[in-house]
């Protein structure tokens, strides 16, 4: 059972919108250690979500992976004035990004991304690229996969405003990766998401 409940509206669309979000987990999470956060990527208010289920001292230390040309909107905008955002052009090396991030964990921050790339465009998960693999891997960082349900179902693509309704977003067990292979971190995040989901 989801254990707390904070009511989530945004300055601008308070009379278009209010969603609950309801969030379980958080015991799971540790401060102090850096992480990489995962994810299931369901809507643009995935980011919002995260750093109203999490306490104000690790949204001050996470950093998440964007796009670009994903923060041309208002609500993207708000969220990257209220966030620490590293955007992501499509066109360059990534081995540049991967170095800023690399960067990141190693001053003891932590990096949140969503494996898939792309918000889902049918409610099911896409697969997980696997950078986010490589990081953890090479730099021994756990990974802390959790669960978004809801937030397709209130704002798929395509759509310019959320419907009211309810989201959960729930932490799960922390990924150990220093006895398994890229392939094995990816399959196994992708999994632990995958079977809370098709609960």
């Amino acid at each position: 059972m989801l254990s707390e409940r904070v009511i989530v509206t945004h300055q601008h669309f308070v009379d278009r919108y209010l969603l609950y979000l309801f969030y379980k987990g958080k015991e799971k999470i540790e401060i102090d250690k850096p992480t990489i956060y995962v994810a299931n990527h369901q809507s643009f208010l995935d980011g919002f979500l995260f750093n109203y289920a999490v306490p104000s001292k690790l949204v001050k230390k996470t950093y998440f992976l964007a796009t670009v040309a994903h923060f041309k909107s208002s609500i993207m905008k708000s969220f990257a004035n209220s966030s620490n955002v590293v955007l992501v052009d499509i066109n360059k090396d990534i081995a540049e990004v991967m170095q800023i991030l690399a960067k990141i964990l190693k001053e003891n921050k932590n990096v949140a991304i969503y494996p898939e790339g792309l918000r889902t465009r049918d409610g099911k998960m896409n697969k997980f690229k696997k950078a986010f693999a490589i990081l953890a891997k090479e730099l021994n960082i756990d990974i802390q996969p959790y669960v978004i349900s809801g937030a397709y179902e209130l704002f798929p693509a395509g759509k310019k405003f959320p419907k009211s309704g309810k989201i959960s977003v729930e932490f799960l067990d922390k990924i150990k990766v220093e006895n398994l292979s890229y392939d094995e971190i990816v399959d196994k995040s992708y999994k632990a998401i995958e079977e809370k989901l098709t609960e």
